[in-house]
């Protein structure tokens, strides 16, 4: 499975937008479902159509719809467009349309922004009603409490002065208005509560004061204050005020009586409480848990607490005489009561984590278990004509269900792998359940997400309605070797069998790119590619290889015939010689591996058995390990580092012969280490930061002989020393970072001698360090990172003089935050900026004006922000997840006009993108067919792929 036709959504940046570079995925190499979740919620049925909320990458959370079919199952709108998500939520159905309230305000802030929407079921029809004032964590109100009385909605907002109000709306503008302020001047009230039915909406003030409105000014009342001893009894979901019949019915406190059923009728004398049913006052006890009212025709069922903490299921009409207890249960915990017919139905739990199903008639007798199945969870029960449908969590009895209220009737229908989420929402169209749904566990391989289903209570009658986040699994790529243009990549998947390995060689696009077949079959389970070793020695790539009878040893292939091959046994027997720090000196490589009790030491190869041997045995007495580090080549000589009893960790060379093999120069006398490392080859000189007898640390250099290796400079006297580090070639010369105990730690450059080696700039004036990091030659410019006065971190350019050592970007563009991980790539600056959670690729020529963003990989569920940047083989790579495709390897590359699905080429496929997208708004300026990057894809768009195509008259048919 291909996902190229996938880009990360690009938003526009104005002039900071880079329009000749663009992202692109290069090969979606792990193509097994690894869970997408579109999670679908808040169902809502309006007609003939389910509405509800899923989320994807490209859009965001937003607002679905569904007549049952795949075709029919689809994005209404993008309300806050592109990636981030408007977050539909509160949506309720007045007289055949949908409101809810939705962000269309991007930001941190954006779930606090409140808006009334309604829609019709399409694109045009989904429109914005009102914006309300946001909310901030500390003050205003939120949109809330849609309650549907008619056509109209009445729901509370703020207001401008930060207080809370009543609303109504019929959708139109000149018909959303307050009802009333219910907020005092000088303070806040808590409007909540609402139950709605026939005329009237009723709701609550500050959980005391009872209100009714009939949606217009003159019939919002108050019904009755019931004093500053009473408050409303709903800490929980369960405990909500309900109507039924003609009376609103409620639990309520009040301080003679704690808590007991209330009922009212809409006026201030028929609000009353039905019978003490609780003797006492008890609030926050356990016979305190009035709970689960539940409407049925002619009043309604709720649970209270019994005897030894177990619950009793009651029923009332409204009246003293019609409020008694139906049964004592066996439960400690009964909840989700359903009305199915005549019957009320729950969950019951006699102990933890089991849930069994229960039904009652309204008497003692017809109060039992349903079957014997038992569920971890209480899950919605949803009634349809012929029975009632629900989920089992957990357990043999997992899966999906229906009962018809008897024992024979309870019938598993769908079993694992459907697994859905335990709590998770239901909606119903046509008597067919709709639910999310996941096709096995969760996180493995070949897996769809929590998607939508429907069933009709058969197992034939349970389908996928639509995989609606189509995700894949990683590959993390790792780029381990560059050749001319095309770099070797290493990846590790996980697929349904296991993990599994490969290496592949790419110069950045699909038709390009092949994998090299024949790898040892310890591969599969043992490549970690981000900890592994690749290198280039002409056409022959080498490479580190774990077998199962010989362990990790030295292989290589040739091009893409297949011609893997082990190199060479060194170490016989299932450990391995461990192979490691390949590198190519002048058309040799050179190594270090363990062959027995030597330890490990220096071999080289020139890809036969035969060529590939020990160089020398550098342990003085046979057995100790020398410790060779830092293999290095230059001037065609291979320096390194390693250990002897009389000398300590030195400077090392070889020519490949074990004559040429020896010591430099031993630069603290005696069994002492001088411990070199950072070594930058420049020319036939080597470039390295060393000990010497003070115990401080400085810049060396070497030509490879005794007596040109020598300390260039005591740039900090004493036993500190300057520590040079981040060492880097630029035009021949050196730069790094170092402290000379007067300016802080600054960029310094240097020669070789003793005088050509100085500051360049004290950046950060005086003691204070600019701590410059990232050191990297572009083009024959170094730049690098650094902090100014401001404590801010920005990019700098050098070119080896104090006046031209200058600052690129404004350390107070938040855009350019945190800049870090400098590259260069065919003479282009790259590198990472932003936050944390939010990092993309920026691009530089030096100038401010010049340093542009080019991704923008969406925020969204999923999604993996550009990292592992690198540049090879005259390309700029990273990883990235875009939310698709997994971790997979990406490229930055020369945007093509007209490759509208960015496979490399002008071709039919681009012209039927460009089709089937006509009229449309692109996810963003200048992605997929919007060609020209005016936020439309029409005419232009096709000229400029008819331009690149050269084929003006070519029109390939229409899918």
């Amino acid at each position: 499975m291909s996902r190229n036709l996938r880009k990360p959504r690009l938003e526009s940046l104005e002039e900071r937008r880079l329009l000749s570079v663009a992202p692109r995925l290069v090969l979606d190499r792990a193509d097994e479902l690894y869970g997408g979740n579109s999670d679908p919620t808040d169902f809502t049925q309006v007609g003939e159509q389910l509405f509800f909320v899923a989320g994807e990458p490209a859009t965001g959370r937003e607002l679905w719809k569904t007549n049952g079919s795949s075709a029919g199952t689809q994005l209404v709108r993008d309300v806050l467009r592109g990636a981030e998500s408007s977050e539909p939520r509160e949506l309720v159905d007045a007289g055949g349309t949908l409101f809810f309230v939705a962000a269309n305000q991007e930001g941190d802030s954006r779930l606090l922004h409140n808006e009334l929407w309604k829609s019709d079921g399409t694109e045009s029809g989904t429109q914005l009603v009102r914006a309300f004032p946001p909310r901030d964590s500390h003050f205003g109100y939120l949109v809330e409490h849609l309650t549907v009385l008619g056509s109209t909605v009445i729901f509370t907002a703020g207001d401008v002065a930060g207080g809370q109000e009543l609303w109504r709306s019929d959708g139109t503008a000149a018909g959303t208005y307050p009802l009333t302020d219910l907020s005092p001047p000088d303070g806040f009230v808590e409007i909540a509560n609402f139950a709605s039915q026939g005329e009237y909406a009723y709701f609550w003030v500050d959980g005391r004061r009872l209100w009714k409105t009939d949606g217009t000014h003159a019939g919002t009342q108050e019904v009755v204050d019931l004093g500053p001893d009473f408050f409303l009894h709903n800490w929980g979901a369960r405990q909500q005020p309900t109507i039924s019949g003609e009376l609103l019915y409620f639990g309520g406190f009040q301080g003679s009586t704690g808590v007991e059923l209330w009922v009212s009728d809409g006026t201030t004398s028929g609000t009353r409480m039905i019978n003490e049913v609780i003797p006492g006052p008890e609030p926050g006890s356990s016979r305190d848990e009035f709970e689960n009212l539940t409407a049925f025709d002619g009043g309604v069922y709720f649970t209270l607490p019994g005897v030894d903490d177990l619950v009793d299921l009651w029923t009332s009409d409204g009246s003293s005489g019609g409020t008694y207890k139906v049964a004592d249960l066996p439960l400690y915990e009964a909840n989700t009561l359903t009305l199915w017919y005549d019957k009320v139905f729950f969950w019951g739990s006699q102990e933890s984590n089991a849930f069994q199903l229960w039904q009652s008639d309204g008497s003692g007798a017809g109060t039992e278990r349903v079957g014997s199945l038992i569920s971890r969870t209480p899950v919605e029960l949803t009634p349809t004509s012929s029975s009632l449908l629900f989920e089992v969590d957990g357990g043999s009895d997992d899966g999906m269900w229906r009962t018809d209220g008897t024992a024979a009737g309870t019938i598993r229908f769908a079993s694992h792998p459907l697994d859905g989420k335990p709590g998770g929402e239901r909606g119903l169209l046509h008597d067919v359940l709709y639910v999310a749904l996941t096709d096995a566990s969760y996180g493995y391989p070949g897996v769809k997400g929590l998607e939508l289903w429907s069933t009709d209570g058969t197992g034939d009658g349970t389908r996928l309605v639509k995989d609606i986040y189509v995700r894949t699994a990683d590959s993390n790529p790792h780029v381990l070797a560059a050749h001319h243009e095309a770099v070797v990549v290493g990846y590790r998947q996980i697929v349904a069998s296991g993990p599994e390995f490969g290496l592949w060689q790419t110069n950045g696009t699909a038709n390009a790119t092949f994998e090299y077949t024949g790898a040892p079959p310890g591969l599969q389970t043992t490549f970690e590619a981000a900890t592994w070793e690749a290198e280039f020695v002409d056409e022959t790539l080498f490479f580190l290889g774990p077998d199962a009878g010989i362990g990790h040893e030295l292989w290589k292939s040739i091009g893409s015939e297949g011609q893997t091959l082990l190199v060479k046994d060194i170490r016989p027997g299932s450990i391995g010689s461990e192979p490691a720090e390949l590198t190519n000196v002048s058309g040799t490589l050179f190594f270090t591996a363990t062959g027995g009790v030597e330890g490990r030491q220096l071999w080289k190869s020139d890809g036969t058995e035969a060529g590939t041997m020990l160089v020398k045995s550098i342990s003085e007495n046979g057995s100790t390990d020398p410790n060779i580090r830092n293999l290095t080549s230059a001037g065609g000589r291979l320096f390194f580092t390693a250990k002897q009893s009389s000398t300590g960790v030195e400077l090392w060379t070889s020519d490949g012969t074990e004559a040429g093999t020896t010591l430099v120069k031993d630069a603290l006398q005696g069994s002492e280490s001088s411990q070199p490392m950072s070594f930058t080859p420049i020319g036939d000189r080597l470039f390295f930061t060393a000990i010497d007898g003070g115990g401080d640390r400085e810049l060396w250099v070497s030509d490879g002989t005794d007596a040109g290796t020598y300390r260039v400079k005591d740039i900090l006297p004493g036993s500190q020393g300057s520590s040079p580090h981040d060492l880097v070639e630029v035009g021949g010369l050196l730069y790094f970072i170092a402290s000379d105990g007067t300016h802080g730690t600054e960029l310094w450059r240097s020669d070789g001698t003793e005088s050509g080696t100085f500051l360049v700039k004290d950046i950060f004036a005086g003691l204070a360090s600019s701590g410059p990091t990232d050191l990297v030659n572009v083009g024959g410019s170094l730049y690098f990172t650094a902090v100014a006065q401001g404590g801010m971190r920005a990019i700098w350019r050098s070119d080896g003089t104090e006046a031209g050592t200058e600052q690129v970007t404004e350390p107070g563009d938040v855009a350019i935050v945190s800049p870090s991980d400098l590259i260069s790539a065919a003479g282009t600056l790259y590198f990472l900026a932003g936050e944390s959670y939010a990092r993309q690729v920026w691009s530089s020529d030096g100038t401010h004006a010049g340093t542009l963003q080019v991704t923008n990989f969406a925020f969204g569920d999923g999604v993996d922000y550009p990292h592992g940047l690198i540049g090879a083989g005259g390309k700029a790579y990273f990883r990235a997840d875009d939310g698709y495709s997994g971790e997979e390897l990406w490229v930055l590359d020369e945007a093509q006009p007209g490759d509208f699905d960015a496979d490399g080429d002008a071709d039919g496929a681009d012209f039927l993108l460009w089709q089937r997208t006509f009229g449309r708004l692109p996810l963003a300026p200048g992605v997929g067919a919007d060609a020209d990057a005016d936020d439309d894809v029409d005419a232009s768009d096709r000229t400029a792929w008819e331009s690149a195509f050269g084929l003006p008259d070519f029109e390939p048919a229409a899918l």
